[in-house]
């Protein structure tokens, strides 16, 4: 059945089970996104507690850096991972469109 046959719920639940696979994707990068998140307070107080001890030997800028990298990725992968599907059946539904367009018979 063509997407553009389809009424607006069954489309939204057709959509929803042939791009499941990303949105579990994109579950899993936000749960890690939080799981990352998560530890930057304790980080910053520790720094913070170093600093003002003057116990900048301890201090890991290391943990900091990956903390970054890894909310970079997952903010990003989880985006991708929603957004992408939009588009793609956006394109789906261009490409209908204009088949029947081309398909159509012109009026006299």
């Amino acid at each position: 059945m063509k997407r553009l046959e389809r009424n607006f719920g069954l489309w939204i639940l057709f959509h929803f089970f042939e791009f499941i696979w990303f949105y579990i994707g994109a579950l899993i990068c936000l749960y890690a996104l939080h799981k990352f998140q998560v530890q930057l307070p304790s980080l910053a107080k520790n720094l913070g507690d170093n600093i003002i001890n003057n116990n900048l030997e301890e201090t890991s800028i290391g943990s900091f850096i990956f903390l970054a990298v890894a909310i970079f990725f997952f903010r990003t992968c989880s985006r991708f991972l929603f957004f992408l599907p939009a588009r793609v059946q956006q394109k789906n539904l261009r490409v209908e469109i204009v088949q029947r367009l081309q398909n159509a018979v012109p009026e006299d």
